[in-house]
């Protein structure tokens, strides 16, 4: 999978642009990314864009943890995807109960990073 990122110290904002199918090690780069900042600043904002995501090709062991792990340094996520994407966002909501998870359709990008960096909705502390 390619993923593409942006990092915007100034709001604590990570967006990941994600093509192709996932990979464990697409994973654990994102995990890392997140990981870094979180050190640096705190809770992170997260934005997936899966606008061009293909899913993941096959099971892949671990992965729910790798995802869970995440919820514990991120404030909120956005995810921005096609419609097709539904259970893959719905798979997050069930894995990362604790962190306010919101979708968009692919063309309201703009308005998923403007929830993110205005929205007072926080993530409960575990």
């Amino acid at each position: 999978m390619a993923t593409t990122t942006n990092i915007d110290e100034k709001n604590n904002l990570i967006t990941f642009k994600n093509t192709g199918h996932r990979t464990t090690d697409s994973v654990a780069e994102a995990e890392d990314r997140v990981s870094q900042l979180f050190e640096k600043n705190g809770k992170v904002l997260l934005l997936i864009d899966w606008s061009e995501f293909l899913g993941q090709e096959q099971d892949i062991e671990g992965l729910i943890w790798n995802v869970a792990k995440l919820s514990l340094m991120v404030e909120r996520v956005a995810i921005v995807a096609r419609e097709n994407m539904r259970l893959e966002i719905e798979r997050w909501q069930r894995q990362v109960k604790e962190v306010p998870i919101r979708n968009f359709s692919d063309a309201q990008i703009d308005e998923a990073r403007n929830w993110l960096i205005t929205s007072e909705e926080k993530a409960v502390d575990c």
